[in-house]
C-alpha cells in the first residue's frame, strides 16, 4: 500500500521547501456580507441588462471559499453572472495586470434572481475557483445578464467567505 501527502502536508511536515501561508493554514475564516435592493440602490432607474452591481471589496491576499446568496424574486427573466474585477480598474485580478483577466462569471454563470431563494446556498459553479488566492483588492460584481421584467423593491443578498491571516 502507497501512503501520499497533499502538498499542505508535505509542506508542514518539511518535505518542501516553502512554508505555508496563514491562508492555507490556521488562516481565520472571515465573511464580508452584502445586499442588493433593487429599488434602493438604483436611485430611481429601472434595471436593465449589462448594468453591473459592485458587492463587495474583497482584499489582498484573500483565499476564497465560496459565495452564498439568498434573494426574493427579481422578477421574469432575470439573470445574472458573478465574477471578480480588480478594485483598481486595470481589466485584471492579478497583481501583475496580465496574468488572470478580470472574470466576469468567477463563481456563477446565467443565476436565476426570478426565482425565490429564502436560505443562503453557496453558488460558486466551479471547484477550482474555491481556493483562489487574491493577490490584490478585488470587487465581487454582479453582471446582469438577461432583465426582461424586474420587479421594484426587491432584495438579493449574501455573504463571501474567505481566509485571510
Amino acid at each position: 500500500m502507497a501512503s501520499y501527502n497533499s502538498e499542505q502536508i508535505a509542506l508542514t511536515a518539511g518535505q518542501g521547501a516553502e512554508r505555508l501561508s496563514n491562508g492555507d493554514n490556521f488562516g481565520r475564516i472571515r465573511s464580508t456580507f452584502f445586499s442588493f435592493n433593487t429599488t434602493d440602490e438604483l436611485g430611481g432607474a429601472t434595471l436593465t441588462t449589462a448594468d453591473v452591481a459592485d458587492l463587495v471589496l474583497l482584499p489582498a491576499g484573500a483565499r476564497i471559499l465560496g459565495l452564498f446568496l439568498a434573494n426574493e424574486d427579481l422578477g421574469t427573466t432575470v439573470t445574472t453572472d458573478f465574477g471578480l474585477y480588480g478594485a483598481d480598474g486595470n481589466g485584471y485580478i492579478s497583481k501583475d495586470g496580465t496574468t488572470t483577466a478580470d472574470d466576469i462569471d468567477f463563481f456563477k454563470t446565467g443565476y436565476a434572481l426570478g426565482t425565490a431563494v429564502n436560505a443562503y446556498a453557496d453558488i460558486t459553479d466551479d471547484v477550482t475557483k474555491t481556493g483562489f488566492l487574491t493577490d490584490k483588492p478585488v470587487y465581487v460584481r454582479a453582471t446582469f445578464t438577461t432583465v426582461s421584467t424586474p420587479t421594484a423593491d426587491k432584495e438579493f443578498s449574501g455573504y463571501v467567505q474567505y481566509v485571510v491571516d
